[in-house]
């Protein structure tokens, strides 16, 4: 019964509230993006207040068209999911943090591989103390059958064996001097390097079970695979 108070309140919020911007956006409060490459890549919007200001942003899914073959998952400050849930609540910023720079964000990780189509996620964004100063962001992605080939020709997709891991896990097909970031799902990275040919083995012997995103990244883009620690 909440669920259903909220979208509908929400729904009445996004259909009278599309052309007033109550906070600042970076790039853009609306996103408009088109695949390059058939692996992953990240789209960010980052939210912050006109002036400096004490807050803590929360947020409700409005809609999400993206196709059930696409796989994605979503940061927000200071927090990673495995998929866009329904809602979310980021950490608190201080009016100190704020004055020294600190925003709020959302970071999408898309995988598309070779499935085509487009789609789009609508999220409403909000202070915590008023729901009705907000406003409506959006990702609209594009993956055109003519993109479904990197241009560069550079592969930055890798394979992870054992999945899920209790010791170590050893990384395949990476390429070369591809920077890796694994993080848990709070966003903090436990590892990070460069993969190459004698480093392409990461213990987790000594940090706690869970769910982790390891990330690689080059020019080419970004890929993105969930690790399991046991």
């Amino acid at each position: 019964m909440k669920f259903l108070i909220n979208t509908v309140l929400l729904v009445t919020i996004f259909a009278t509230n599309t052309i007033a911007q109550n906070f600042v956006y970076t790039p853009s409060q609306h996103r408009v993006d088109q695949i390059s490459s058939p692996s992953s890549e990240q789209f960010d919007i980052y939210v912050t207040t006109p002036n400096p200001d004490a807050i803590q942003f929360k947020w409700e899914l409005v809609s999400n068209s993206f196709p059930s073959s696409w796989v994605y998952n979503m940061c927000h400050y200071n927090y990673c999911f495995l998929t866009i849930p329904v809602s979310g609540t980021m950490n608190a910023i201080s009016l100190t943090e704020a004055q020294d720079g600190q925003y709020g964000y959302f970071k999408l990780y898309l995988t598309t591989e070779q499935n085509y189509g487009s789609g789009l996620v609508k999220i409403y964004v909000y202070d915590a103390n008023d729901i009705y100063r907000g406003d409506t962001i959006s990702f609209l992605v594009n993956n055109p059958i003519t993109t479904g080939v990197n241009e560069a020709g550079i592969h930055i997709g890798f394979s992870v064996y054992p999945n899920p891991v209790s010791h170590q896990f050893i990384v395949k097909e990476f390429v070369e001097g591809q920077e890796f970031e694994l993080m848990n799902i709070m966003g903090e990275i436990v590892r990070s390097g460069v993969w190459s040919e004698s480093s392409n083995t990461i213990s987790v012997v000594d940090i706690p079970k869970g769910v982790y995103l390891l990330r690689t990244k080059n020019s080419a883009g970004v890929n993105v695979q969930k690790i399991v620690v046991e």
